[in-house]
Protein backbone atom coordinates (compact mmCIF):
# COMPACT_ATOMS: atom_id res chain seq x y z
CA UNK A 1 0.00 0.00 0.00
CA UNK A 2 1.26 2.90 -0.88
CA UNK A 3 0.01 6.61 1.04
CA UNK A 4 -0.15 9.33 -0.90
CA UNK A 5 0.18 13.19 -0.03
CA UNK A 6 -2.81 15.12 -0.81
CA UNK A 7 -3.09 18.91 -0.38
CA UNK A 8 -6.21 20.76 0.31
CA UNK A 9 -7.66 24.18 1.67
CA UNK A 10 -10.53 25.01 3.30
CA UNK A 11 -11.15 27.93 1.01
CA UNK A 12 -11.97 25.26 -1.42
CA UNK A 13 -13.64 22.89 0.09
CA UNK A 14 -13.07 18.73 -1.86
CA UNK A 15 -10.51 20.59 -3.98
CA UNK A 16 -7.35 18.25 -4.12
CA UNK A 17 -3.88 19.78 -5.02
CA UNK A 18 -1.70 17.61 -7.11
CA UNK A 19 1.47 18.81 -5.84
CA UNK A 20 3.10 20.95 -3.24
CA UNK A 21 4.10 23.17 -5.79
CA UNK A 22 0.52 24.11 -6.99
CA UNK A 23 -0.75 24.16 -3.40
CA UNK A 24 1.68 27.07 -2.70
CA UNK A 25 1.10 28.67 -5.30
CA UNK A 26 -2.16 28.67 -4.53
CA UNK A 27 -2.02 30.09 -0.93
CA UNK A 28 -0.49 33.20 -2.60
CA UNK A 29 -3.40 33.56 -5.16
CA UNK A 30 -6.37 36.15 -4.53
CA UNK A 31 -9.07 33.61 -3.42
CA UNK A 32 -6.88 32.69 -0.54
CA UNK A 33 -5.81 35.35 0.76
CA UNK A 34 -8.91 36.83 1.05
CA UNK A 35 -10.06 33.56 2.79
CA UNK A 36 -7.24 34.21 5.30
CA UNK A 37 -8.32 37.62 6.01
CA UNK A 38 -12.24 37.11 6.74
CA UNK A 39 -10.91 34.07 9.00
CA UNK A 40 -8.10 36.55 10.45
CA UNK A 41 -11.07 39.34 10.82
CA UNK A 42 -13.50 36.35 12.44
CA UNK A 43 -11.28 35.67 14.84
CA UNK A 44 -10.16 39.46 15.72
CA UNK A 45 -14.00 39.88 16.05
CA UNK A 46 -14.78 36.73 18.08
CA UNK A 47 -12.33 37.78 20.52
CA UNK A 48 -13.87 41.56 20.85
CA UNK A 49 -17.25 39.70 21.27
CA UNK A 50 -15.77 37.70 24.38
CA UNK A 51 -14.38 40.07 25.46
CA UNK A 52 -17.22 41.89 25.56
CA UNK A 53 -19.04 39.70 27.09
CA UNK A 54 -16.72 39.31 30.10
CA UNK A 55 -16.80 42.30 30.97
CA UNK A 56 -20.84 42.47 31.15
CA UNK A 57 -20.54 39.34 33.37
CA UNK A 58 -18.21 41.06 35.50
CA UNK A 59 -20.25 44.34 35.84
CA UNK A 60 -23.59 41.86 36.38
CA UNK A 61 -21.84 40.42 39.45
CA UNK A 62 -21.01 43.82 40.47
CA UNK A 63 -24.01 45.14 40.61
CA UNK A 64 -26.04 41.91 42.43
CA UNK A 65 -23.03 42.37 44.88
CA UNK A 66 -24.33 45.81 45.09
CA UNK A 67 -27.75 45.35 45.49
CA UNK A 68 -27.43 42.83 48.11
CA UNK A 69 -25.51 45.08 50.26
CA UNK A 70 -28.00 47.93 49.50
CA UNK A 71 -30.58 45.06 50.62
CA UNK A 72 -28.99 44.88 53.69
CA UNK A 73 -28.77 48.49 54.40
CA UNK A 74 -32.43 48.59 54.03
CA UNK A 75 -33.37 45.87 56.30
CA UNK A 76 -30.73 47.18 58.63
CA UNK A 77 -32.18 50.94 58.44
CA UNK A 78 -36.15 49.10 58.75
CA UNK A 79 -34.97 47.65 62.18
CA UNK A 80 -33.01 50.81 63.47
CA UNK A 81 -36.73 52.95 62.70
CA UNK A 82 -39.06 50.26 64.41
CA UNK A 83 -36.46 49.87 67.45
CA UNK A 84 -36.86 54.04 67.19
CA UNK A 85 -40.75 53.85 66.98
CA UNK A 86 -41.34 51.38 69.51
CA UNK A 87 -39.60 53.29 72.09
Amino acid sequence: MELVKQFTCPCRPGFTYKTSSTFNNHKKNKLHQNYENKRKEESINATRYENEINLLNRNYEKILREKIELELKIEQLEDMIATIINR
